[in-house]
């Protein structure tokens, strides 16, 4: 029997791949489980939240992109710049001036926060070289390590929010909040040069995904078989209006057809008692199914 679609909150270790992770649940699940697909990526070095959806709530990673903002704490070395822009990578370039040894590394907290203020809101940032971003279908990391550094057009994202927590020269701890697709290590980078120097990430943690917070996160290193229990229904995740279907407009839906209904364009949750069935949206004075979730896997 197929299970039901769940979304579950991971804290991903450092040095453990995303794909590894999705490979090591899959052992783990009972059968039925249908496909398995993350929300988004971590590198590697990274760790913090990581979002995993099964037997159809893997189909909401857009809806969890453009919806929810995502809050990363940062930790980078002022002075020092890497290919990779994290210690994955080789030393590139190091800036031994006075300037910043004497004068950046007599700022405080404060200032700089003053200085990098200036990056909340609306901001322009082209993909790192050494990133997960695609060119011709292959990743941007694949080019770059075969030594062709691919220059991706800048792309508009939005800083939300962008706090120092702790300066000890040189190293330099921020707290983001960033709209889907903002490479921290490019971030890191800019902040950098607002104060007048070079940068790269040592350290990197996934705080949070909209409401989604780590602290409620399951060690993947731990799991039982059991974890199935513990994961979240997709109305937990994403917070639409909920419709309660007869079993008439059950049938209709689950068929792909329309049903004239009065509410406003939006997206909704179709459910059969408490579970979801399926993802509405209304356009033009008609309710119909964008996402079926119990003829997906």
């Amino acid at each position: 029997m197929a299970l039901k679609p769940r979304v579950f909150i991971l804290n991903k270790p450092p040095k453990k791949t995303s794909q590894s992770i999705l490979y090591d649940l899959k052992r783990k699940l009972p059968k039925g489980f249908g496909k398995i697909g993350h929300f988004g990526t971590l590198d590697p070095f990274a760790c913090g939240l990581f979002l995993v959806g099964i037997s159809g709530a893997q189909r909401l990673n857009e809806f969890v992109h453009q919806e929810m903002p995502k809050t990363y704490l940062a930790i980078g070395k002022l002075g020092v710049l890497t290919d990779t822009g994290d210690p994955t990578g080789i030393i590139t370039q190091k800036d031994e001036s006075r300037y910043l040894q004497e004068t950046i590394g007599s700022f405080d907290k404060e200032f700089i926060q003053s200085q990098i203020d200036s990056l909340v809101g609306i901001y322009q940032q082209s993909p790192h070289a050494y990133s997960a971003a695609k060119h011709f279908g292959r990743p941007l990391h694949e080019w770059a390590r075969e030594g062709q550094i691919i220059e991706k057009p800048q792309k508009e994202r939005t800083i939300y929010k962008l706090e120092v927590v702790k300066y000890v020269f040189p190293y330099l701890t921020i707290r983001a909040t960033v709209s889907a697709g903002t490479y921290i290590r490019t971030l890191f980078t800019d902040v950098s040069q607002k104060l007048g120097t070079i940068g790269s990430l040592i350290a990197l943690r996934r705080e949070q995904i909209g409401h989604l917070h780590i602290n409620q996160s399951l060690n993947p290193l731990t799991l039982g078989s059991d974890f199935y229990s513990q994961g979240l229904k997709m109305d937990e995740v994403l917070s639409y209006v909920k419709i309660h279907l007869t079993i008439e407009e059950q049938k209709i839906i689950q068929n792909g057809g329309f049903l004239k209904t009065e509410l406003k364009p939006s997206l909704y949750w179709l459910m059969e008692g408490e579970e979801v069935i399926a993802m509405g949206e209304v356009k033009d004075g008609f309710l119909r199914p964008k996402i079926n979730f119990q003829t997906l896997s």
